[in-house]
């Protein structure tokens, strides 16, 4: 694989820029059809629940396609991978835009949800190889940035968008956004080789490592509970969203709290190793589920939104800087699997959610907490077992051996 040393600083970061701009059009697609349903629903002649099918739909594509195209493309330069998935992801953004019929946009979704499978994985695959070893987790967190920025504004900034204009000029609109972002790329990312080619027993090597099962088993299960904190908001605040606007302010207050998190998780990876900060985060989103069922007033209901917003959104990057460091293999297949329990942890919530919501208004941060718990002891169970098989202090990087330039 190309080495950092023959790619100037200045290159690395537009190229970060770039790919923090290819996650933000994933996050802004997969975020705004939440406000697009109405009219989507209305358009097509079908139910909202049915309409609603469309992101479930697309999470479970996304869950299946991102370990099976990983493996698919891991030998090839990093950058076509990538070129492909934005290929994917403009076809598929393009036909749903033109769906004659709910079927047809249910077809096309799963298209969508092939482009975007490849996208986020290989952004942070090269991300992490554009950086030396002390500064790989402040790499991905910058490519993730596109994501808080999608749901800062990306998916709100759609939704008025797809009001005035309609969700189809919403998806024309992503779709040649994304046009750009491949021009860019093309031009800014460079062509970092990919894993050599091998059998798939080889293949699904890094499966056999211990540390890497129980870093997804936390993703998994965190992200159940930031899954389903999140999607219930209304419930969680039930007793404050009377007053107007209010749901809208702790939708802000968490995206920002995100973004700081996101880079603070990052820069915090990096010097102190990346297994506290998710075991970190995870415990301080059992404190603000708790405090948000005992919430007494406005104030004290955005404080522990804006330190869940600031807890979910470290866990990310940590999480993927933990998987590169343990996988050997540059293969990106833990990376994908890592995409896949997060949108597998999105149908989990739901399904628990749907029952929970129709009770009390304490239940949702209640089973929040519960989940999350149990999620930090996989994420000390996981540090636990690297240590025990490296024989090494806390922390990942440049403290496990990893050289530069090198993915794993």
């Amino acid at each position: 694989m190309e080495q950092i040393s023959t790619i100037s600083i200045k290159r690395s970061r537009l190229a970060l820029l770039l790919l923090a701009s290819s996650v933000f059009a994933v996050g802004t697609e997969g975020l705004v059809f939440a406000g697009l349903l109405p009219a989507l629903s209305s358009d097509l002649g079908v139910s909202l629940g049915a309409a609603g099918q469309v992101t479930t739909v697309f999470a479970l594509c996304y869950a299946v396609f991102a370990p099976l195209l990983s493996m698919s493309t891991e030998s090839l330069p990093r950058r076509t991978t990538l070129l492909i998935g934005l290929g994917l992801f403009v076809a598929g953004n393009a036909l749903s835009a033109t769906a004659p019929a709910y079927w047809c946009l249910l077809i096309w979704r799963a298209v969508t949800a092939a482009g975007a499978s490849l996208i986020t994985p290989t952004a942070t695959l090269i991300a992490a190889s554009l950086a030396r070893p002390d500064g790989r987790a402040r790499a991905i967190a910058v490519v993730m940035t596109g994501m808080t920025l999608a749901t800062a504004a990306g998916a709100p900034l759609g939704t008025v968008v797809g009001g005035r204009y309609g969700w189809r000029n919403v998806l024309w609109g992503i779709a040649f956004t994304t046009v750009l972002v491949g021009v860019v790329v093309v031009r800014g990312v460079p062509a970092l080789s990919g894993a050599s080619r091998r059998g798939l027993r080889q293949r699904l090597a890094p499966l056999r490592v211990p540390v890497i099962r129980w870093v997804l088993a936390t993703t998994l299960i965190g992200f159940v509970a930031v899954y389903l904190f999140y999607a219930y908001l209304s419930v969680v605040y039930a007793p404050f969203t009377a007053e107007p606007g209010f749901l809208a302010l702790v939708l802000a207050v968490i995206g920002a709290a995100g973004a700081v998190g996101n880079l603070l998780a990052g820069r915090t990876a990096d010097r102190r190793g990346a297994s506290p900060v998710v075991t970190g985060a995870l415990l301080l989103i059992t404190i603000a589920a708790v405090a948000a069922r005992f919430a007494t007033g406005r104030s004290t209901a955005l404080a522990t939104a804006a330190l869940f917003g600031l807890a979910a959104w470290a866990i990310t990057g940590p999480q993927q800087h933990r998987l590169l460091s343990a996988d050997r293999t540059r293969s990106g297949l833990p990376v994908a699997l890592n995409s896949s329990a997060m949108y597998i942890a999105v149908s989990i919530a739901g399904a628990i959610g749907g029952v929970l919501a129709s009770g009390h208004s304490w239940a949702i941060p209640t089973a929040t907490a519960g989940i999350a718990l149990p999620a930090a002891a996989a994420s000390i169970g996981a540090d636990a077992l690297r240590r025990r098989s490296r024989n090494v202090g806390p922390g990942e990087g440049s403290r496990e051996g990893i050289g530069p330039g090198e993915v794993g």
